[in-house]
């Protein structure tokens, strides 16, 4: 191709690449009998040169499309890049970065306008913060708050940032990200209040209150139900309901499990649990379930009966002595009055075979008390039985 195009290598070079891109406005020397040679070499060069066109398109548009969706998912994420050069103080960002500070490009993009971004509570901290990761080489993570220029809105922000420094190991530029996470962080919130209440109520609660798992294991418990089972908090998400459960084992504590967690019905029964010191404490629980970010617990109360379950104990003995003691003399009595009944039977048989009238009464406005002998005595028939006389005095 040299030989017949002639001249030096570098004119050879410059010519093929002009002919391959269709440039025929120089002439080009040709030695007679070169042509067809030349003329199959600038085909070859030509097509490739098209392939390396067609290559360099796609990856313009691959990297387009890139930046594009780069750009889309720190939108949706609330992503914004920046590269800050420590040497001149001055940093570049994304657009997406701009809209999350409430700023435009004509906010003065430096240090000292990055620190007058900063909550009061946060400046001078953000700023002794950003001159030890330069003086330490340490990366950059940290939660801080901004008011926005735009609107005076108060924001969340969780900027991430990396050193990188030149060959003399100087601090060349910071790269990074910040995220805005006042979302997140209202969430953290009402989580944290949340937290807290229940805590005060786990704390108040007279009764041992757990919390299990769909598979039994304590996830948390207040100081009472601790202080009833002997344990201390180090062992919350170590125990299973089955180390101090007595009467059920454990496929039967899973059982009642599952099925308490798909009803909505509370359960309460009494039961018996071993103590940390392999002592029996019986009680009652009251259980139920109940529904965190669509995650299924079991909620359980136990108050100890050990001494009420005594007193009913010794109750229920003193009812069947006292049971015992009224059949008794309730038997005696029934065999007294039978003992009556047989003397009164033969009293009377005894008068009647006397044949003497036998009465009494009482000096009082009563009724007199006649014995038969003694009406026929004095002449009074049956019907006459009754109240004879009465004396007044």
């Amino acid at each position: 191709m040299r030989k017949a195009l002639g001249g030096s290598l570098e004119d050879v070079q410059v010519n093929l690449l002009r002919i391959g891109k269709g440039d025929l406005s120089e002439l080009i020397n040709i030695k007679p009998g070169s042509e067809r040679s030349v003329l199959s070499s600038v085909a070859e060069m030509q097509k490739k040169l098209q392939a390396y066109e067609l290559v360099r398109t796609q990856a313009e548009q691959s990297l387009k499309k890139s930046e594009r969706l780069l750009r889309e998912s720190q939108k949706a994420a609330n992503i914004g890049c920046y590269i800050t050069s420590l040497k001149t103080g001055m940093w570049e960002c994304t657009s997406v970065m701009n809209h999350i500070f409430g700023i435009t490009d004509a906010y003065p993009h430096t240090i000292e306008g990055w620190v007058d971004l900063m909550h009061p509570d946060f400046n001078q901290p953000m700023n002794n913060d950003l001159r030890k990761l330069i003086r330490y080489r340490k990366p950059f993570d940290a939660e801080y708050k901004i008011i926005r220029p735009c609107d005076g809105v108060e924001r969340w922000m969780h900027g991430l940032g990396q050193i990188v420094f030149d060959d003399n190991g100087q601090a060349d530029n910071l790269l990074g990200t910040v995220q805005d996470i006042t979302g997140r962080k209202a969430v953290e919130h009402a989580i944290s209040r949340d937290r807290e209440r229940l805590d005060t109520i786990l704390r108040m609660a007279s009764d041992g209150i757990h919390i299990l798992d769909s598979q039994g294991a304590l996830i948390d418990a207040n100081d009472v139900f601790l202080h009833m089972q002997g344990y201390d908090r180090t062992l919350i998400g170590l125990l299973h309901v089955s180390d101090w459960e007595v009467q059920f084992d454990r496929e039967t504590l899973n059982a009642r499990i599952n099925k308490l967690l798909t009803t909505t019905d509370a359960l309460i029964f009494d039961t018996v649990h071993r103590k940390c010191d392999g002592s029996l404490l019986e009680v009652e629980i009251s259980t139920c379930n109940i529904d965190n970010d669509g995650v299924r617990y079991v909620y359980a109360a136990s108050r100890d009966i050990t001494e009420r379950n005594q007193q009913r104990r010794q109750l229920q003995t003193l009812n069947q002595n006292l049971e015992q003691r009224v059949e008794e003399r309730s038997r005696e009595l029934g065999q007294a009055m039978e003992l009556i009944r047989i003397n009164e039977e033969r009293f009377n048989y005894a008068l009647e075979a006397t044949n003497d009238g036998v009465w009494d009464w009482v000096l009082k406005p009563v009724r007199s008390l006649l014995m038969r002998p003694t009406a026929r005595c004095w002449g009074m028939y049956q019907t006459n039985w009754g109240i004879l006389y009465t004396v007044t005095g």
